[in-house]
């Protein structure tokens, strides 16, 4: 379950990241996510990776809830 929450909060941080690639120019992005100085163009394959890293995280969290272990039925 806590395993789920943390893919699901991190797999939202690259789906924004992502789309904050495709939609602000180079030269506009924060710092830590590489501004090129008087850029106008944008970061097209940074922003696909990060909206498959963001997509591939959320069908995990998606997967380890539904994930039910088989329960052990007893010797008998």
């Amino acid at each position: 379950m806590i395993g789920a929450a943390v893919a699901a909060i991190i797999a939202l941080l690259f789906i924004v990241a992502g789309f904050i690639y495709l939609a602000v120019p180079a030269g506009s992005v924060p710092s830590v996510m590489g501004r090129i100085a008087g850029s106008t163009g944008h970061h097209p394959l940074r922003a696909a990776g990060c909206l498959v890293v963001g997509v591939v995280l959320a069908v995990a969290a998606w997967f380890i809830l539904r994930y039910k272990p088989k329960s052990k039925s007893p010797a008998d």
